[in-house]
């Protein structure tokens, strides 16, 4: 089905004329005509607007794997499933959706094998709204602020480990609970007797500062303006501009730079150590 078509079908299915669905978009009915007979093509703004009206994703809009069926039935227009391990949620229709999934599933479990069970991302805010409401309010005992905490820890690791894209050098958890508590908030802010218990709770084995230091919770993406980004827009543009043996040349000469100095022999070290 082509994306006019689509476009048709699910005006259609919203029990919604060409003039009201364009009034929707602020746009002329002859150009949503256009969009609908295959003529023209939508921006990616107005796709958006067009799934966001229509009540699809645009990603299930434009891929060419689904097909929709009529059935009235049936308010969803392509089955949409959710993996019962790392809760990654796919049409079984769509074939990249499905390697989106088969690889997804394979960083989670490994991320499962090393750190062990984590929330879901929405279950984590779920949490930290109901941790927030615990240590804002005045009538919260000190166990309800203890256990309050050990939930929020939970929840902000969950949290961090996706931000880091699920990689397993991501930092342990009780490692990341330990610094976790050097922050303000927790020395000043709640009650000592709180924080005593937490500290002996977290006094298990953990990386030291020199050892946590090089470990990022999360991927950080180089500023444009950085001096990184500049170096490389440079490269890239000199690179640009070389012919095949120049390119070729280039290559072996930053691999020449890269490249790691073997250890010495034992000859070459009792060598050196002549006089």
């Amino acid at each position: 089905m082509t994306l006019g078509k689509k476009i048709q079908f699910l005006r259609q299915k919203k029990k919604l004329s060409q003039k009201d669905l364009a009034e929707k978009l602020n746009i002329a009915t002859g150009t949503l005509q256009q969009y609908e007979l295959d003529k023209r093509e939508p921006k990616i703004a107005m796709l958006n607007k067009i799934a966001e009206i229509l009540d699809i994703s645009m990603s299930m809009l434009i891929s060419n794997a689904l097909e929709f069926k009529n059935d009235s039935t049936n308010s969803s227009c392509a089955l949409q499933v959710q993996c019962d391990v790392c809760h990654f949620t796919y049409s079984p229709s769509n074939r990249y959706q499905i390697k989106e999934h088969q690889e997804y599933h394979k960083k989670y479990k490994q991320a499962f094998d090393k750190f062990g069970k984590f929330l879901d991302y929405k279950e984590a805010d779920t949490v930290l709204e109901r941790v927030r409401n615990v240590l804002n309010s005045k009538d919260s005992t000190e166990d309800e602020i203890y256990n309050a905490i050990i939930d929020g820890f939970e929840a902000e690791f969950s949290k961090s480990l996706y931000r880091s894209g699920l990689d397993i050098n991501h930092v342990d958890y009780n490692t990341y609970c330990r610094y976790e508590l050097e922050k303000s908030f927790y020395v000043d802010d709640i009650p000592s007797n709180v924080y005593f218990r937490l500290l002996e709770k977290y006094s298990g084995p953990h990386l030291t500062p020199f050892e946590f230091y090089p470990v990022r919770c999360y991927k950080e993406e180089p500023s444009q303006y950085s001096e990184e980004a500049q170096q490389q827009k440079y490269l890239e543009s000199a690179y640009s501009q070389l012919n095949f043996a120049g390119r070729n040349k280039a290559i072996e000469l930053l691999e020449l730079l890269t490249k790691i100095p073997e250890y010495l022999t034992e000859e070459e070290i009792e060598f050196r150590k002549i006089p």
